[in-house]
C-alpha cells in the first residue's frame, strides 16, 4: 500500500508558503527505515544512489547513527544535483504528539540530524565575489507511526575554510508540515 503526502512548506527567503505533493519510496526492516527515492509532484522519480537512513534501530532517546549519502541541494545555492554528505543522526525524544486535520498522532519520535557536505564548494556571493564554502545542514524531523515523517524543519548554513560563518550567503530555513495523507489504490 502506497501513501500520497500533501505538504505545506514555509521557507525563510520566500514570502508565500508553498504547497506540494510528495511520494517517497522506502525500505523498512528490523534495521530501520531507508529512503530509496522521492517524487515531488509530477517530477520524475529521484532515486538515491546511496540509501538515506531516516530511522535506525534502536529507536530510544539518545541513540545515534552515522551514514554517508548523496543529498539533493536546494536550488537557491546554484548547485545542481546531489552532493556527498556525511550525516550524524540522534533520537532527541520519544512519545511526542502531532495534530493532523483534527487528529492527534501519538508515540512520535523526534530525530535531529547534522549533515556536512564533504567537499568545499565555490559559490558566488550576492555581491558577485566567489567564495569557497562548506555547507552544513541541521534537520529536525518528527516521525509518527502509520504516517512516517509529519514535520521536517531544516536549516542550512555555509562556513568558510576556517569554520567561520560565511555572511554573504543568507541562512536557509524551511519548515515542512504534513497536512494530508491519502492511501494510493
Amino acid at each position: 500500500i502506497g501513501l500520497h503526502f500533501d505538504w505545506m512548506m514555509t521557507v525563510s527567503n520566500v514570502a508565500k508558503p508553498l504547497r506540494f505533493t510528495m511520494l517517497t519510496y522506502e525500505r523498512a526492516d528490523a534495521a530501520g527505515l531507508r529512503t530509496l527515492g522521492m517524487q515531488f509532484g509530477n517530477q520524475p522519480l529521484e532515486k538515491r544512489r546511496t540509501p538515506y537512513w531516516d530511522l535506525k534501530a534502536p529507536l530510544k532517546k539518545g541513540a545515534s547513527w552515522t551514514f554517508n549519502s548523496r543529498y539533493p541541494m536546494p536550488t537557491h545555492y546554484g548547485i545542481k544535483g546531489e552532493v556527498e554528505t556525511i550525516f550524524v543522526s540522534m533520537v532527541r525524544a520519544v512519545g511526542r504528539h502531532y495534530r493532523l486535520k483534527g487528529a492527534r498522532l501519538d508515540d512520535c519520535i523526534e530525530i535531529v540530524e547534522l549533515g556536512t557536505v564533504r567537499k568545499m564548494r565555490l559559490l558566488t556571493c550576492s555581491d558577485g565575489t566567489p567564495k569557497a564554502v562548506r555547507i552544513k545542514f541541521l534537520n529536525t524531523r518528527l516521525w509518527c507511526p502509520g504516517h512516517l515523517s509529519v514535520r521536517d524543519q531544516a536549516e542550512h548554513y555555509l562556513f568558510d575554510a576556517k569554520g567561520r560563518p560565511a555572511p554573504c550567503f543568507p541562512r536557509y530555513v524551511s519548515d515542512n508540515k504534513l497536512v494530508r495523507v491519502k492511501k494510493l489504490p
